[in-house]
């Protein structure tokens, strides 16, 4: 039985495994029910240590499973994302769902890839003005639900 869900992570998902790509979830938990290949890493949890931890095991897991692509969900997601992408050579895109922190480290640093989606017009403008993304690197792609 196939598990019903409106998850957006999902439905990315199965987009994809309909273009011919093969997909993971690497993340501290599932929410729902899902039929594709996941991987329990503690994204979310920022302590010095577990940082180090999760980082070694999604860069075994990109040489291991010679993953081609990052595409990070969250701001934890993105910075492991960025230092695994330098360490390995994988490229990662990065979607934004909500208005970043405003700090010297945001607007000076950009964790979030060479490619950044934002779910709607104002987070596109955001990331631009007010973190000072490069317009060329930023798409707005409206969260989409089967």
């Amino acid at each position: 039985m196939t598990p019903m869900t409106l998850d957006p992570y999902d439905f990315l998902i199965r987009q994809q495994v309909q273009a011919g790509h093969e997909c993971m979830i690497v993340s501290g938990r599932l929410n729902v029910a899902c039929e594709f290949p996941f991987h329990a890493v503690p994204l979310d949890n920022r302590h010095y240590r577990q940082r180090v931890k999760n980082i070694v095991a999604v860069i075994r897991l990109v040489r291991n499973e010679h993953i081609e692509m990052l595409h990070a969900h969250s701001r934890a997601a993105s910075w492991i994302a960025n230092i695994v992408s330098r360490w390995t050579a994988t490229p990662y895109v990065s979607t934004v769902h909500g208005r970043q922190s405003l700090h010297f480290t945001s607007r000076r640093f950009n964790i979030y890839g060479q490619r950044i989606i934002a779910i709607c017009p104002w987070l596109a403008e955001h990331l631009v003005d007010d973190l000072h993304l490069p317009a060329y690197r930023v798409r707005m792609i409206p969260n989409g639900f089967d």
